[in-house]
């Protein structure tokens, strides 16, 4: 009877995912009237390509007037393989993504964040059932 071999055992262990913050996670944007709610936590990002995305976000609205309605199109940003995708809502302007954005990056730094995620952006007394 021979031993199991240590690297078999290692790849064929699962290793759980324990995320530092509660999935969901709901952050009110102060003076808005709009949440951002993290869940569906995944793989390992570096916090610095995750601020990179959010900075090219940031750019691109500033090329549009801040009441405006964004559309429904989906926006897409990029940045040292990590991707941001907005699905608006009918109503969402570009203030509505900006304060969005704001959010996230309180995220990241007052979490420590540093792994992917999945967001929806609610206002007040709005539930997610609504919106997914």
């Amino acid at each position: 009877m021979s031993l199991p071999d240590p690297q078999f055992d290692k790849v064929a262990t699962p290793t759980l995912f324990r995320s530092p913050v509660n999935d969901p996670y709901d952050l009110y944007q102060p003076g808005t009237h709009q949440i951002v709610e993290f869940y569906d936590y995944r793989t390992s990002i570096s916090s610095n390509s995750i601020m990179s995305v959010l900075k090219i976000a940031t750019s691109s609205i500033l090329d549009h007037p801040s009441d405006d309605l964004i559309g429904t199109e989906e926006l897409q940003y990029w940045a040292n393989e990590v991707q941001l995708l907005l699905i608006p809502s009918d109503r969402m302007t570009w203030r509505m993504w900006h304060d969005a954005i704001t959010a996230m990056v309180r995220f990241v730094v007052r979490k420590k964040m540093s792994y992917g995620w999945s967001f929806i952006v609610l206002e007040r007394g709005e539930s997610v059932s609504q919106k997914r």
